[in-house]
């Protein structure tokens, strides 16, 4: 009962933050890059941004302490997959692709690939959490709100068209996560060891301390880029 009542104090505080300060900084960035006249530029950003957005999520080092890879592994693999769809729900939202025809074409790859997969049974399920744990607290507001931001400016096209977006970046884990496991040929599904809440939960706020600091040097930088380019 405390751990609950913990935890939804926790959220609405976070809930809080995120609409002052996160989604603020989200909207900036995507305002701004929309502004971005090199179109090579724009893709490494958003690449960079999915992938350091994605560190900070906390579901993720959860997620991977249950699986047979090393918790940096599990991270950075999810990343990869979420920057690169990142880039392509954002490519859809530039050129107006219809969202239907994107989601039929990532997922449709991501369940052939997953058929693919030696031991499918355990890997799978495996392959299928990484896909829904990106859609958490942190990495979800910062990035819909980079969407609203470039999709807002760039050819006055309204915010709601970054719907679907989220969808868009969940098949990018999981494709890269059956990739692995082809490639890889793991063993049987087995956590590493077990969880302890107390011990979790102290290790998750020192974890999420380590995986914000990313994103508050970027928008740093980024930010002071911006204005040194006004002056």
């Amino acid at each position: 009962v405390l751990l609950s009542f913990v935890a939804m104090v926790g959220l609405f505080v976070w809930f809080i933050h995120t609409e002052r300060t996160v989604e603020n900084i989200g909207h900036e960035i995507g305002t701004s890059l929309a502004k971005q006249k090199n179109f090579g530029i724009l893709l490494i950003l958003l690449m960079l941004l999915g992938f350091i957005f994605t560190l900070a999520e906390p579901d993720l080092t959860f997620l991977a302490v249950q699986t047979p890879f090393e918790t940096i592994e599990f991270v950075v693999i999810v990343a990869v997959g979420v920057g690169i769809m990142f880039i392509l729900g954002i490519l859809r939202i530039l050129f107006n692709i219809d969202l239907r025809i994107v989601l039929l074409f990532v997922y449709g790859i991501a369940f052939m690939l997953c058929l693919m997969i030696e031991n499918g049974f355990g890997a799978i399920p495996i392959t299928f959490d990484a896909g829904g744990s990106v859609t958490g607290s942190v990495s979800v507001p910062l990035i819909l709100s980079i969407g609203i931001g470039i999709s807002s400016t760039f050819r006055n096209k309204k915010g709601n068209e970054t719907f679907g977006l989220s969808g868009i970046i969940s098949a990018g884990p999981i494709i890269v996560m059956a990739i692995t496991f082809i490639f890889a040929k793991t063993g049987p599904m087995e956590g590493r060891e077990s969880l302890d809440i107390l011990g979790y939960t102290l290790e998750a706020l020192k974890n999420s301390a380590i995986a914000l600091s990313p994103i508050v040097i970027f928008y740093f930088f980024y930010a002071n880029c911006i204005y040194l380019r006004k002056i």
